[in-house]
C-alpha cells in the first residue's frame, strides 16, 4: 500500500506545492460561484441553490445540520476558510 508519508516524500515539494495551489485556486473559484451576492458568504439558500444547479436535492435537515456543525459564530453564514477546513 502506497501511504500518504511515501506519497508526500516521493515527489519534489514545488510539484506538491502547485498542486495545493491550483486545488485552492479551484476551491475559492467554486466558493466565488456559490456566493451569488458577493458578500463573501454563504447562505442555506446559495448552498442549497448551488446544489440544485448540480442537479441534487438536498433537505433543510441536512443544511440545517452542515450549518449547525460549520457555523462556529451562528451567523447563518459560511466564510470560505470555515467550509472547506471543515469539509477536508
Amino acid at each position: 500500500m502506497f501511504s500518504t508519508q511515501t506519497w508526500l516524500t516521493s515527489y519534489p515539494s514545488s510539484e506538491f506545492r502547485n498542486f495545493v495551489e491550483r486545488t485552492e485556486k479551484e476551491l475559492f473559484s467554486l466558493f466565488h460561484s456559490i456566493d451569488r451576492d458577493h458578500n463573501g458568504k454563504l447562505d442555506k439558500e446559495e448552498l442549497k441553490a448551488a446544489f440544485k444547479r448540480a442537479g441534487l436535492t438536498v433537505p433543510n435537515s441536512k443544511l440545517d445540520q452542515f450549518f449547525a456543525e460549520v457555523d462556529e459564530n451562528h451567523d447563518v453564514c459560511l466564510l470560505y476558510l470555515r467550509v472547506f477546513t471543515a469539509t477536508i
